[in-house]
């Protein structure tokens, strides 16, 4: 191997990759718990005006 080839490591991208994909997760988890949140609210709403 010369000076002028270079290895590259395999798991740089992997890692890269992975980094954007935490932060994907985190947003779409951040996301669903607004939903189950809104929800919960919606369903509990009904049962005092019934009363």
């Amino acid at each position: 191997m010369t000076h002028t080839e270079a290895k590259q490591r395999s798991d740089v991208k992997t890692l890269m990759g992975r980094q954007y994909n935490k932060g994907i997760k985190a947003k779409r988890r951040l996301a669903y718990l607004k939903r189950k949140k809104v929800a919960a609210k919606a369903k509990r709403k009904p049962a005092p005006a019934a009363a």
